[in-house]
C-alpha cells in the first residue's frame, strides 16, 4: 500500500472535520493533530462569532427603554401575524404621554416603563411571550396574541394600568383589536374617544363626566 504523505494526509473522501470527530487526538499523526487543533480553534472562533451576531441581532430589534421588541420586530412579524386567522393584533396608546415627555427622561420614562410593563404583563397571564409585545415607538404598543384571550388581556392591562390624574390631565392606557395593525388602531381610538375627556380639572372644580 502507499504511504500516506504527512505533508498529504489521505481523508479517504472523507471531510476533515468528520474524520477527526470520533478520533482520540493521541493517535493522530503530527500533521493530523495540527489540523485537529486549528479546526477546533475554528470552531470555537465561530461559535463566539455567531452568539456576537445573534446577541447584535437581537439588540437591534429591542427597545431600549423597555426592553421589548422594537418597531424593528414588528415589521418582520406582522406578515405573519396578520396572515393568521387565529391571532388578533391589540393596539395600546397611552393616553396624554405627554404629561410623561414634559416631565423629562429622568422623571418621564419611569411612567412609560410602567404602561408597557402593564401591557407586557396582562399578555405573560395569559401565556403571550414578551417577544409578541411590542413598543413601536413613543407611547404606542402592540401585542400578537391568540383571538380567544385577546379581550382579557386588553381587561387584564387596564386592571393592572388604571386610569391616574398626573398634571391635571388623565392618564391611562387605551386599547383595540384587529385582524390587523390598522384594524386594531381603529378599534383602540373609538376605545379611547369613550373613555372621556382628555383634561381632568381639579378636585375644586366641576368634574367632566366621561363619554358614555
Amino acid at each position: 500500500p502507499t504511504a500516506v504523505s504527512e505533508a498529504a494526509p489521505s481523508t479517504g473522501g472523507t471531510p476533515f472535520r468528520e474524520r477527526f470527530a470520533d478520533r482520540d487526538p493521541v493517535t493522530l499523526s503530527p500533521l493530523e493533530k495540527q489540523l485537529h487543533d486549528k479546526l477546533a480553534a475554528e470552531s470555537t472562533e465561530n461559535r463566539k462569532a455567531q452568539r456576537r451576531l445573534t446577541g447584535a441581532e437581537l439588540e437591534a430589534r429591542t427597545d431600549e427603554l423597555t426592553g421589548l421588541p422594537n418597531m424593528r420586530a414588528w415589521n418582520e412579524a406582522k406578515s405573519a401575524a396578520e396572515a393568521d386567522p387565529n391571532t388578533s393584533v391589540i393596539m395600546m396608546d397611552i393616553k396624554n404621554a405627554k404629561v410623561f415627555n414634559t416631565k423629562g427622561e429622568e422623571a418621564g420614562n419611569p411612567h412609560f416603563q410602567e404602561a408597557f410593563k402593564a401591557l407586557q404583563d396582562a399578555a405573560a397571564e395569559h401565556g403571550v411571550s414578551e417577544r409578541r409585545v411590542f413598543r413601536i415607538g413613543g407611547d404606542d404598543g402592540v401585542v400578537i396574541a391568540p383571538k380567544e384571550v385577546a379581550d382579557s388581556i386588553m381587561k387584564r392591562a387596564q386592571e393592572l394600568y388604571p386610569d391616574r390624574e398626573m398634571d391635571g390631565f388623565q392618564v391611562g392606557i387605551s386599547l383595540g383589536k384587529g385582524n390587523s395593525r390598522a384594524e386594531a388602531n381603529v378599534a383602540m381610538k373609538a376605545h379611547k374617544a369613550t373613555q372621556g375627556a382628555a383634561f381632568r380639572p381639579a378636585a375644586s372644580e366641576a368634574t367632566v363626566e366621561p363619554v358614555q
